[in-house]
């Protein structure tokens, strides 16, 4: 790929149907990708030129990752790589990504190895590269970078960046953890760390400083708030090295409902570029709900700082809407 401007790039790699009858089938990469493309494709905040694929062979996920860094160029502003997958260990602890041909007592030759993604990855001309993983035992990606480095500096955890590059990775899990997906709803929804990953971005609230900038260090805290107080046990984990804050996205943030008490005109901080207010809003004695015909904004004033704070869920996340009124000994809810 040569000529043309600058521009963010995605490769986004998805399998949740496996040959191997060791390797349980996955409910949630197929959603994961298709509602992460249509996330990152949004022509206002995000920009990005999307390729995704959905349970391809082990040999196919090779050649997108490669031909992907390849033709990386510098002057992109963000190569992004997702892969939504089983992570499996062999028996020295080292990580490998299954795909549908995938046998799991023949990783080497039948799975995509992480030591050669990472090799993809220091190979390549992107001066600011992303990778996201969900699966399994995802930390392992982390921990092979680490185990290049002789020190423990968070800076030469990445070995061989050119100069004024900048990587950034954020997985879904730790090195000995699974990562989880919502296996029991009738409704198929992205899996948790993604859910929280296209929540953040789609929102806006990722953007922790309010600058009109999402940073990969901006995600990976909130992603890894919102999974902490999900249901799963995961944790979350990122590797950053390089120059400069890599920037995921624009951001553009729904306007905040008033809190009971608060002067209708009083704000956060500088308007955004959403001006326009809520549909639907209803205070109570503990929080808000708000809706505007795409997000619902689910507010909590807490005790002290405790509690506080809002969520945001497109209307795509929802599966239905329960209410019960108060009465004059109990609180209602949404």
């Amino acid at each position: 790929m040569t000529g043309g401007s600058p521009q963010r790039r995605a490769l986004l790699l998805g399998c949740g149907t496996f040959a191997d009858p060791s390797l349980a089938p996955l409910r949630s990469p197929r959603q994961d990708v298709n509602e992460l493309s249509r996330t990152l494709r949004d022509p206002e905040n995000c920009r990005y030129a999307v390729t995704a694929r959905i349970d391809c062979t082990s040999q196919g996920a090779r050649r997108e990752i490669e031909a992907f860094f390849s033709a990386a160029r510098p002057t992109d502003t963000m190569s992004l790589l997702y892969l939504s997958c089983h992570g499996v260990q062999d028996r020295h602890g080292r990580l490998y990504f299954a795909f549908t041909d995938t046998e799991r007592d023949l990783l080497g030759s039948t799975a995509v190895s992480a030591e050669w993604v990472r090799d993809c990855i220091q190979s390549s001309r992107s001066k600011a590269t992303l990778i996201l993983v969900d699966c399994c035992f995802s930390g392992g990606f982390i921990k092979g970078m680490r185990s290049r480095s002789a020190g423990d500096n968070l800076e030469t955890l990445v070995q061989e960046i050119p100069p004024g590059t900048g990587v950034a990775v954020l997985t879904a899990s730790g090195d000995t953890e699974a990562s989880f997906e919502d296996a029991e709803s009738e409704v198929v929804r992205p899996s948790y760390f993604t859910g929280a990953l296209i929540s953040g971005i789609s929102s806006g609230a990722a953007d922790r400083n309010r600058d009109g900038r999402i940073t990969a260090d901006e995600l990976y805290d909130f992603v890894y708030d919102e999974v902490v107080r999900g249901p799963s046990p995961q944790r979350p984990r990122r590797l950053g090295s390089g120059e400069g804050a890599l920037v995921v996205a624009d951001a553009t943030r729904s306007p905040r409902p008033s809190a009971p008490g608060r002067d209708a005109g009083a704000t956060d901080g500088p308007p955004t570029s959403e001006s326009q207010h809520a549909t639907l809003s209803a205070q109570g004695v503990l929080g808000w709900v708000s809706f505007d015909g795409q997000w619902v904004v689910i507010g909590k004033n807490g005790v002290g700082h405790i509690y506080k704070g809002e969520r945001r869920y497109h209307i795509r996340q929802l599966s239905g809407v329960a209410m019960k009124a108060a009465t004059r000994l109990h609180h209602g809810y949404f």
